[in-house]
């Protein structure tokens, strides 16, 4: 019995595929590296032509908004928010799962609300909610207070965006949503015909998400109140909101309570005024306008713009440091301006010394 390879005819081969002993020069390389770059036979790529590459496609699945044939199955969203739970090893949540059982049969009817308010979220918890958002839809949706991040607002926006699932969204007190977060939360008010109002008191926005924002409002959303209370909005942020809101004939409902406002804040709350066409009530409680940025919004009141196209019929100036001195110009504005219907300036110094 030969005991060798060498001796048995076998060669012994090295892992880059020369014969073990060989003696290796450039052109034995240059040969095994010609070997191992050609195939043993012709190959051929062939591709279709352009309008045969694609067959067909499917459209994605949508819940049956409206159906009036369609029966909400309860036990069926338990179970599938259960199994959603199973899959990304959660225990499933209490508060959930008490709301569900309250649900209502009727397919034509959007449920009353799904509240996770004050809960810490992850996008795990999140992403166990679509199982829900797919199957029925909501009036409000509340994720206030819940330590939403960008990774979870991506998540939220796009299933609000895709289910059409508030027509009321309430993603205030988070403060760790960032711009790719923001993003999707903007795609959602564009895209979603459904959504009317939203709520993002207490938000930490900068200039960049500011813009966005205004890009947004610019674009006709369905967006009928938009709730923006203890935003910081001085300066360059309430000239881009202003900026974005001139040309939007939906928006009904404006909130900017304690955001910070100063009276040189009154130049942007003028174009704002005389040129939107919608807006009917702005509250602008708890800011810093002074006479002076009152005066501005006086001026904008009796602009014979505001007179013939606006809408404004409610005005809330509540503790704004506004003092007798500027009533002269108020009461000018309210001869000239019949639409204005409800004036709060409570909690001002208007008494006359």
């Amino acid at each position: 019995m030969p005991d060798s390879a060498g001796e048995s005819g076998v060669g012994s081969w090295s892992s880059d595929g020369l014969a073990q002993g060989s003696i290796v020069t450039p052109m034995t390389v240059a040969n095994e590296h010609e070997r191992i770059g050609k195939c043993s036979h012709n190959r051929h790529v062939h591709f279709p032509p352009e309008d045969k590459i694609v067959s067909g496609y499917h459209e994605p699945k949508k819940p049956p908004l409206f159906d009036e044939t369609r029966s909400v199955d309860i036990e069926e969203i338990q179970q599938a928010y259960r199994m959603a739970c199973m899959t990304n090893r959660l225990f499933p949540d209490q508060n959930v799962e008490e709301q569900i059982k309250t649900f209502h049969r009727f397919g034509s009817v959007r449920q009353e609300s799904l509240s996770l308010k004050g809960q810490r979220m992850s996008n795990d918890h999140i992403n166990c909610l679509e199982d829900i958002f797919r199957r029925v839809q909501f009036d409000v949706v509340d994720f206030q207070y819940t330590f939403l991040d960008d990774d979870m607002a991506v998540s939220l926006g796009e299933m609000i965006e895709f289910y059409e699932s508030a027509v009321k969204l309430n993603i205030s007190f988070n403060n760790e949503i960032k711009m790719r977060g923001w993003q999707a939360i903007c795609r959602a008010v564009k895209n979603n015909p459904c959504l009317e109002e939203l709520n993002m008191r207490y938000s930490a926005i900068n200039e960049k998400v500011l813009s966005l924002l205004a890009r947004t409002l610019r674009s006709q959303p369905s967006l009928v109140s938009l709730h923006l209370e203890n935003v910081e909005l001085t300066g360059k942020k309430m000239l881009l909101l202003s900026c974005g809101l001139k040309p939007n004939t939906v928006l009904r409902e404006l909130y900017l309570g304690e955001c910070g406002l100063v009276a040189a804040d009154g130049t942007h709350l003028y174009q704002l005024i005389t040129s939107n066409t919608a807006l009917q009530m702005l509250d602008l409680r708890h800011n810093r306008l002074g006479d002076e940025g009152f005066r501005h919004i006086c001026d904008a009141l009796k602009h014979p713009d505001t007179i013939a196209r606006s809408s404004l019929s409610a005005l809330v100036m509540w503790n704004n440091g506004i003092t007798s001195a500027s009533m002269d110009c108020l009461a000018h504005a309210l001869k000239n301006n019949p639409k204005l219907e409800t004036l709060n300036i409570g909690k001002n110094a208007l008494s006359v010394d």
